[in-house]
């Protein structure tokens, strides 16, 4: 949003020379120049930010709640001899969101991210382009990248689900139209009956259980494991112990 930029590029000293840049809501003008400036300029803008917040983190004085840790983080692990890492700009561009265990987020097309830490279970369309803008050993694409990015303020949205077809799903309900995640969970013994309406995939991330329909032999999956269901079944799963598992499906 524009308040916070405005506000981080006036609070961190070696980035107040992108405030004449951004202007009120110039965000595609304030990425433009930070992703084509030369790499000597970018040595010489950051390195005098790396200089005083690296020894903080190093020192533990850093908290997670401000980009300067995972900017000073970020210039550890990718920085190369020479070479800083224009993606540490984007540390202080993107929010900064904490998502709790449960939680989720959705990002649309066009939307810059990263995952900063911890794991997750990610869903995504049919994509012909992954683009990336820094923080990476990966291939990046500055002028390709420029094309797809949404220029816009983004204000972040925490999901925290909404109550399934069943009691012990939850669904992460988002605008998309060809896929949907949600979480089923189970206690020891409990059992549920999904009617499949779609390929869904099911994603065993804690547990034992068994699953089968009708009157065929069940099968049985254990943490780290993976099972699907087809089109027009009627899925039974049975918990031998407490279970939490996703499913991939699309909105009914």
């Amino acid at each position: 949003p524009e308040n916070e930029m405005k506000a981080i590029l006036s609070e961190i000293p070696e980035l107040n020379f992108l405030q004449e840049i951004f202007g009120e809501h110039n965000y595609k003008e304030l990425y433009r120049v930070v992703m084509e400036m030369p790499q000597e300029e970018v040595n010489a803008r950051l390195q005098p930010l790396l200089d005083r917040i690296v020894p903080l983190y190093q020192k533990n004085e850093l908290s997670k709640d401000h980009p300067d840790f995972w900017a000073a983080r970020a210039s550890i692990t990718y920085n190369q001899p020479g070479i800083i890492d224009r993606g540490i700009f984007s540390v202080y561009l993107l929010n900064l969101v904490k998502v709790e265990k449960g939680g989720a987020v959705f990002q649309d097309a066009g939307l810059p991210h990263a995952y900063l830490e911890g794991q997750n279970i990610e869903i995504m369309a049919n994509s012909d382009n992954v683009l990336r803008g820094g923080l990476t050993t990966k291939h990046v694409d500055v002028a390709e990248l420029m094309k797809h990015v949404k220029f816009e303020a983004t204000h972040p949205n925490i999901l925290t689900g909404a109550p399934g077809l069943v009691p012990e799903e939850k669904v992460f309900k988002t605008p998309a139209k060809d896929f949907e995640l949600s979480e089923i969970n189970l206690n020891q013994g409990d059992e549920v009956n999904l009617d499949i309406k779609s390929l869904d995939i099911f994603l065993v991330l804690k547990g034992n259980l068994e699953a089968g329909e009708g009157g065929s032999d069940p099968i049985k999956r254990i943490s780290g494991e993976s099972f699907a269901a087809t089109a027009g079944s009627s899925l039974k799963i049975l918990a031998n112990e407490n279970s939490l598992i996703y499913r991939a499906t699309v909105p009914y």
